[in-house]
């Protein structure tokens, strides 16, 4: 290290928070990144952007509600949005609800 105990605390403590503030940098880019992860893929695949926007969504997806999910007690057919522009349907069938365990602290 440098020649005294002073000096070499003093070039520890400085490379040891600039590692530190390098990670910290890492984790806060790559953590504002994930925010944008549906853009991002969607930047990234851009054959995907010619599929999305259709005129007939909503009987497609009437139809395929029709079809498929026979006996379920609710439907949701969601058209996205600017952020995720992917049009989606959801059913569920009767009964009770899965339970979901709740951590009690």
């Amino acid at each position: 290290m440098k020649g005294n105990f002073r000096h070499s605390m003093i070039w520890l403590h400085t490379y040891s928070g600039l590692l530190l503030s390098w990670l910290l940098f890492a984790v806060f880019v790559t953590g504002t990144l994930s925010y944008y992860a549906d853009e991002l893929d969607l930047w990234m695949q851009p054959e995907k952007l010619s599929q999305q926007p259709k005129s007939d969504v909503i009987p497609a997806a009437l139809a395929a509600l029709h079809s498929k999910p026979e006996g379920a007690s609710r439907w949701n057919i969601n058209l996205g949005n600017e952020r995720n522009p992917k049009a989606e349907i959801r059913w569920q069938y009767p009964g009770p609800p899965a339970k979901i365990p709740v951590l009690l602290e």
